[in-house]
């Protein structure tokens, strides 16, 4: 498994089957704790804004309530108002930077 350190230093941890880069380190959501958000280290954290076992709003506030702090970046193509639904995430999970995105730049 890689270290989960993209080329920038940058720690990354992807959720489930969201896109992310190479050197990250991927988990389900079932796994995320407080030990392993501790031995990760993320600084960013990758998921889709609706996935098989989670959505992005119980991942932020999970991240939130575990103590958390980094930015939370959600994929979610085709949504009409990203900003509103960014909004309405990031009033559940305060300390946790937020972004939605439609796709992950290259």
């Amino acid at each position: 498994m890689a270290d989960g350190v993209q080329g920038n230093g940058t720690k990354t941890l992807v959720i489930g089957d969201a896109p992310g880069p190479d050197v990250s380190v991927r988990t389900t959501f079932g796994a995320i704790d407080a030990g392993m958000l501790g031995r990760v280290a993320p600084d960013c954290v990758i998921c889709r804004l609706f996935a098989t076992d989670s959505d992005a709003m119980l991942v932020a506030e999970t991240l939130a309530a575990l103590g958390w702090r980094g930015r939370l970046l959600v994929i979610a193509p085709g949504l009409p108002n990203r900003a509103m639904v960014q909004r309405e995430l990031q009033a559940s999970a305060p300390g946790v930077t937020i972004e939605v995105v439609p796709a992950l730049q290259a």
